[in-house]
């Protein structure tokens, strides 16, 4: 049997010891079977013929059985419907595609908090590209930084540049940011809207301290592009493109358990020789037409479709929400263990010798990138390069602390689950001089706002049983209001569950590590095991990090996210600075 059949996604529920009932999310329909059959069942992955199903059972499952009789049982699932034709992935309302107002034009963005020396090599490397100077793809410089000199020199670099740049280039300091939340709050008064709800997406808080505010940056740089495509950067990743020969050859592919290829070296020099330069890569044509122009789905490799994806795609008009590409050179990642916890995934051999361990724990030099084009229904962006399509229903991020990025996914996915993210197989070039070594120390901070933040819409998101994507973005804010309203000490215990649940999992992961590759190297193993004695008196007051203000900023949150699709629309009418 030659044709191809993806499995249903289904969900099972115990009828009794001997009885599982498959309920088929597909056509609704009900599948008797005994535990073993439906444990066979939810094995089953990808979009292949029945011998095809069957080697990746035996790979998978690691079970002895009969083939001709699992032969048998995969016929009678294509019977019941639980194993379906491929030719329901191709119905045209499967179409990978964006919004209607696929006309929008395309914006660039960076946020930055530093000075000319790290924004002039970003914005040179753009401009000096044909991919954004011959379709004169305007930039705007969203810049956060505190310091009047280093500013004023910012704003007349991008003076100078601009005047030779064929498209504009537009600089936001804190003066032009300020005058463009005092304009959109206006506008908001009139449409009901509470004037704090600006100040605290472009802002932050005024009792923010020194915490980061790249989220606010990210939130301006998204109302001032509203309306169009936008193309937001880091400020330290330098236009140009690289890839390894492997990735570069793999045909685009769906995938639901996505997590990027990750490698880390102990020198530049080492790094070097796995590039693969991408001279003439043009990140704004693959992002104008994946968001634009209809997928076919038989464009895309379906051997790693899982069935929730299939059902998406058999079902309903999806689209591809936002797009991100990966990293190679400096560390993005905050805390010098991050590399050990990450072996299992990783080129072994740097790990082994206790000279190139060390170098790459002080330096985080990596490769982070997807293998080949991937489609996916995770809920993973990397916020260093990241594309947002128009009209996508993208939420604001929260405005503080560190992974904005990875909450954002998470609420952009749970407000939309047929919303596909697209990983690209290229890694920008991330400038190791603008990133200073870690020290030996092997952990910071890890259970402040930000991580908070995303365990709680991690835990919300999972509960959203509207279906439109207006309804379901109602009953998150409604559940992050209910969350900021308990009583103090029902705040701070909701927070310990989520933050235990956190840690324990954190230190599974370290003990699974441990016992895989036998406590070996002892250098590995003692940086490990340090880590969780960290994360162990972590668990001891495990949100003794937050300020506490922070159920205010929960609420003011929720109160950004139900007023953004109208401030999104008001912030199209104001033109000028």
């Amino acid at each position: 049997m030659s044709d191809r059949y993806f499995p249903a996604h289904c969900k099972a529920f115990s009828a009794s010891s001997s009885t599982v009932m498959l309920l088929n999310l597909n056509d609704n329909s009900v599948y008797r079977a005994s535990p073993f059959e439906s444990r066979l069942f939810l094995a089953l992955r990808g979009c292949r013929n029945v011998d095809e199903h069957i080697g990746f059972l035996v790979r998978s499952t690691g079970e002895r059985f009969p083939v001709s009789a699992v032969a048998d049982r995969l016929r009678c699932w294509i019977a019941a419907g639980l194993l379906r034709p491929e030719k329901l992935l191709h119905h045209p309302s499967a179409a990978v595609s964006a919004e209607p107002g696929d006309e929008a034009a395309l914006t660039a963005a960076v946020v930055t908090a530093r000075g000319p020396e790290t924004l002039r090599p970003w914005l040179e490397s753009r401009i000096a590209s044909p991919a954004f100077a011959d379709r004169k793809i305007p930039f705007l410089i969203c810049d956060d930084n505190r310091d009047a000199s280093a500013s004023g020199q910012n704003r007349r670099l991008a003076e100078a540049l601009g005047a030779a740049y064929p498209g504009t280039i537009r600089y936001i300091g804190r003066d032009e940011r300020r005058r463009f939340a005092e304009r959109l709050s206006a506008s908001a008064d009139k449409a009901g809207i509470d004037r704090q709800v600006v100040e605290f997406l472009v802002e932050g808080p005024a009792e923010r301290a020194d915490l980061s505010t790249v989220g606010a940056n990210r939130n301006l740089a998204m109302l001032l592009a509203a309306g169009d495509h936008l193309l937001i950067s880091d400020d330290d990743l330098l236009y140009r493109c690289y890839t390894s020969a492997h990735a570069e050859a793999l045909s685009p592919s769906f995938v639901s358990d996505f997590r990027p290829n990750m490698n880390f070296f102990p020198t530049i020099e080492a790094l070097q020789e796995r590039l693969a330069h991408l001279a003439d890569y043009d990140l704004p044509a693959v992002a104008m037409r994946l968001f634009s122009s209809p997928q076919k789905v038989g464009d895309w490799s379906l051997e790693a479709l899982s069935p929730s994806l299939a059902a998406i795609l058999e079902c309903r008009s999806v689209r591809i929400g936002a797009i991100s590409a990966g990293y190679a050179g400096a560390r993005w990642f905050s805390f010098p263990c991050f590399p050990a916890l990450q072996r299992f995934f990783c080129n072994d051999n740097y790990f082994l010798e206790k000279k190139n361990y060390e170098a790459i724990a002080e330096n985080g030099l990596n490769l982070t990138l997807a293998d080949g084009m991937v489609a996916s229904d995770s809920s993973f962006l990397q916020g260093g390069t990241l594309a947002l399509a128009a009209n996508s229903g993208a939420p604001p991020f929260f405005p503080l602390d560190r992974h904005e990025d990875q909450s954002f996914a998470h609420i952009f996915r749970a407000l939309d689950p047929d919303l596909l993210f697209c990983h690209l197989p290229v890694a920008l070039y991330h400038d190791p001089s603008h990133k200073l070594p870690f020290g030996r120390a092997l952990w910071d901070s890890d259970l402040g706002p930000g991580r908070l933040f995303l365990l709680i819409v991690d835990d919300l998101g999972g509960r959203l049983l509207a279906e439109s994507a207006a309804e379901r973005r109602g009953e998150l804010v409604r559940a992050l209001r209910e969350i900021a309203g308990l009583p103090g000490s029902a705040f701070r215990l909701y927070l310990r569950h989520l933050a235990e649940a956190y840690i324990d999992a954190r230190l599974r992961s370290v003990d699974l590590l441990l016992d895989r590759y036998h406590g070996e190297p002892a250098w590995w193993a003692d940086d490990l095991r340090a880590y969780r004695e960290s994360m162990l008196r972590e668990k001891q007051e495990p949100a003794a990090a937050l300020p506490p203000v922070f159920a205010d900023w929960l609420g003011r949150y929720a109160a950004s996210l139900d007023a953004w699709p109208s401030l999104q629309r008001l912030a199209q009418e104001i033109s000028v600075l």
